[in-house]
């Protein structure tokens, strides 16, 4: 290379950028034209294309990074205090929004918490309320109910009055009508005595059916009230839910067999 850099001189620089993305082009004829007009600008500055690959190759300097402002020597000592009050303002202001956004995230992992607790709790309490009425309806046991509702809430069986009001039962008012309200022909006859060995319970729940078959679709024979006496005559299943044929007064049927307290 000539002890004059070239590459320092515009005019060559510019028919240089020129020249070069010719080499590419898909004319072939132009391609070449391009190729020994770029040898022949080189030649005239005393270089080669080795020259030029060199140049390129070489690391172009980094540009030095900006410097810094420095902010100016306060003029006054009223001006020093002033300067230091608002760096302690930007501080402050820059710590309490840290602050507000950590408190944003922390409410909104308390707030799902609170939500699945709440989901949680509904969910329990639908639950509840189901096996509640299905109690009442005789479609579930005493062991049941005392699976969802928790076996604290249940006194033990021995005590037969306390068993009947831990028992929990819809209000009258809100059980169907057929619940409610027994047929006068069909009213059970008082209690007769029971025979030695026979098994007596009594009824759990309020207007509880006596059917005639064990099925909840059979007919209604009667209703027995909560605290009835009832002698136990057999204990069968049917469709996986058990029954009980039972005898109050003169009227047989069937009642569920959680629904009576032996």
């Amino acid at each position: 290379m000539s002890d004059q850099d070239s590459f320092a001189d515009p005019v060559f620089v510019e028919r240089l950028t020129k020249l070069l993305p010719m080499l590419g082009s898909a004319q072939a004829e132009e391609a070449d034209t391009a190729r020994r007009m770029l040898i022949a600008h080189l030649l005239h500055h005393h270089l080669s294309m080795t020259d030029l690959a060199e140049r390129l190759r070489a690391p172009v300097d980094a540009p030095a990074p900006a410097p810094v402002p420095r902010r100016p020597a306060p003029r006054s000592q009223s001006e020093a205090e002033l300067t230091r009050e608002l760096d302690l303002t930007r501080h402050a202001r820059a710590a309490a929004e840290e602050w507000a956004h950590k408190a944003a995230q922390e409410n909104a992992v308390l707030r799902k918490n609170l939500d699945r607790a709440n989901d949680e709790l509904q969910r329990l309490a639908t639950g509840r309320g189901v096996a509640r009425i299905l109690a009442a309806a005789g479609m579930i046991g005493t062991a049941g109910l005392a699976a969802v509702l928790g076996a604290e809430q249940l006194l033990p069986l021995r005590d037969h009055s306390a068993a009947i009001e831990a028992v929990a039962t819809p209000d009258v008012d809100h059980l169907p009508v057929t619940m409610r309200y027994s047929f006068p022909d069909a009213a059970p006859s008082p209690p007769s005595p029971p025979v030695p060995g026979e098994l007596v319970g009594a009824i759990l729940l309020n207007d509880l059916a006596i059917h005639a078959a064990p099925s909840a679709d059979s007919p209604t024979r009667a209703y027995l009230q909560r605290g009835t006496q009832v002698v136990i005559l057999r204990d069968l299943v049917d469709h996986g839910l058990d029954w009980s044929e039972v005898r109050a007064g003169t009227t047989t049927g069937f009642v569920p067999s959680g629904a009576v307290l032996r």
